[in-house]
């Protein structure tokens, strides 16, 4: 016992030489006891910091999910191969399965508005060409305007051999007879200068003899002369070709 008492006298005194161990302080002696401890969330993101914004709220853009970057989907057409007419260079993500009146192949089967679904026209393709052929009488402008709305132009006859092929298409049935025909893309200025409707100058023509005789008028392929060119008022009605650019 009595050894033990001295150990515990010599242990006191040491402890009484020493500086009690305390917390890390700052300047003024206050503890710090997260000195060296990196605080919560100090250098973690917070949520959606560095990711893509959610765009289902952006106008025009599709309703892709948070922080999940996905190609826009733009009317159901992604950036693959062009089936779709070009308008965007893509192809459909999807199929509809029925075609719309719209120049576009919406039911991928590679095949432009087959099916006639352009109200009062029908569908024709050539030589990797489509056109719409359309019964309802109109003026030049108006069935510009019509072909237009379609995703069409007013028809480019561009040589002999586009020639053949729409020729007889004036002469079928619902065009009416002498005087009457099928509006094209091609019309005149008063000094008797002819353009096409994507300002080019024609290279090629088919005018009916006696063809053309009016200043600032219009063109048709005439129904009743196996379709050659011809002249007219630009007022008068006529049906109308449509071709897809």
């Amino acid at each position: 016992m009595a050894r033990v008492a001295v150990v515990l006298a010599s242990l006191v005194a040491l402890g009484a030489g020493c500086t009690p161990i305390r917390p890390l302080e700052t300047a003024d002696g206050s503890a710090r006891p997260d000195a060296f401890t990196t605080p919560v969330d100090a250098f973690t993101p917070q949520a959606d910091a560095f990711a893509p914004p959610d765009d289902a709220s952006t106008a025009g853009l599709d309703a892709a999910s948070p922080d999940t970057a996905v190609p826009l989907l733009d009317a159901g057409r992604d950036t693959g191969p062009a089936l779709d007419g070009g308008q965007d260079g893509g192809a459909p993500d999807t199929c509809v399965g029925l075609e719309a009146c719209n120049g576009l192949d919406d039911d991928c089967n590679g095949l432009v508005d087959d099916g006639d679904p352009c109200p009062g026209c029908m569908t024709f393709t050539n030589a990797g060409r489509t056109y719409q052929l359309c019964a309802t009488t109109r003026t030049w402008t108006a069935a510009r305007a019509a072909c237009m709305t379609m995703g069409y132009d007013l028809a480019i006859i561009e040589n002999a051999t586009e020639q053949s092929f729409v020729a007889p298409l004036a002469t079928r049935g619902g065009f009416g007879g002498a005087g009457t025909g099928v509006w094209i893309g091609l019309a005149g200025d008063p000094s008797g200068t002819f353009t096409w409707v994507n300002g080019t100058a024609p290279t090629y023509s088919a005018w009916a003899t006696g063809e053309p005789n009016l200043p600032s008028s219009c063109v048709r392929l005439r129904s009743v002369v196996s379709g050659q060119w011809a002249d007219t008022d630009c007022t008068a009605s006529n049906g109308y070709l449509c071709e897809l650019p």
